[in-house]
């Protein structure tokens, strides 16, 4: 006997939103632009996209921090080695 469950994902919380608020739309019940009855597709995915670039920026600016700690020690050291 295989006692197996699966469980997919389902609409979730911004799939669900998303048609409230498209039901909404068509019934002339709001009046929002498109962009805002359906932002709860791409504001999460713009969140994201949003984190990663800073992300990205933040480990530049670490990486380029730390080269130039380096260069500043090899500066040092040489001038240590030449006195």
């Amino acid at each position: 006997m295989n006692n197996r469950t699966e469980v997919s994902g389902g609409i979730g919380f911004f799939g669900v939103l998303t048609i409230v608020f498209i039901v909404l739309k068509l019934t002339k019940v709001i009046s929002w632009g498109w962009q805002w009855v359906l932002a709860p597709i791409w504001i999460p995915f713009v969140i994201v996209v949003m984190i990663i670039v800073v992300s990205m920026i933040i480990m530049q600016i670490f990486e380029w921090g730390d080269k130039k700690w380096q260069l500043l020690r090899l500066k040092l050291l040489q001038m240590h080695k030449i006195s």
